[in-house]
This record gives structure tokens, C-alpha cells and sequence, in this order.
């Protein structure tokens, strides 16, 4: 996949396996890619993680479909959040449990207060 459509693509390199990026493609569960895209002063035709895979020695990729789309999403939700917190509201805690299990600062995010 990542074929490229567009004059701008971003990629994101990771040392996962495949089959987690999809997971992250299709559930729209990671902010970072297409944030990615919101910090372009043009915006990306595309993007897609590049999975590299130490443990098999090789390298696969997966196109992230309707970007633009993801990266709107995000800009509304980063609008509202950013709203709120100039209106008075908390921040909403946010993470991952998998992750945040080993984190030495836990509770300072909200993490566990929530």
C-alpha cells in the first residue's frame, strides 16, 4: 500500500506489526498521523503508516483512507477541547490502558481519576 496520490504524503514510520497499524487505521485511535497533516502548511493528499517489523525483517505500509477526513475530525475535536478549557472546563484524561499501566506519573495526566 502508501501508493502515492498526491503531491504531499505524510508518513509515519513504526516499529509495530501490521496488523496493530490496522487496528489503528480502522478504529481512528491514533491522533498522531493525522495531526501530522495538521501541522502542514499545505495540506497532505495522503498519508499512511509504514510498519517496520524488526522481528521479521521486513517492511509493510497501510494507506490511511478519507485523511482529510480524519485530520477535520480532529480539528473539531482539538477546536472544542481547546473551547472548553478557555470556558473553565477540565481537560478530559485521555490514554491508552495497555500503555498507561507503566506509566511512573500516572494520575498526573487524570489517568485513574476518571
Amino acid at each position: 500500500d502508501c501508493s502515492a496520490s498526491g503531491e504531499i504524503e505524510v508518513l509515519d514510520y513504526k516499529t509495530s506489526n501490521l496488523t496493530s497499524l490496522k487496528k489503528r487505521i480502522e478504529g481512528n485511535e491514533d491522533h498522531q498521523l493525522p495531526f501530522y497533516g495538521l501541522l502542514s502548511a499545505k495540506p497532505p493528499d495522503g498519508a499512511c503508516y509504514v510498519a517496520l517489523d524488526p522481528n521479521k525483517d521486513r517492511i509493510n505500509a497501510i494507506d490511511a483512507p478519507d485523511y482529510a477526513a480524519w485530520q477535520q475530525r480532529l480539528r473539531v475535536q482539538i477546536g472544542g477541547a481547546m473551547a472548553g478549557i478557555a470556558g473553565g472546563a477540565g481537560l478530559r484524561a485521555s490514554g491508552v490502558e495497555s500503555v498507561c499501566q507503566y506509566c511512573d506519573v500516572r494520575g498526573m495526566c487524570r489517568k485513574g481519576a476518571w
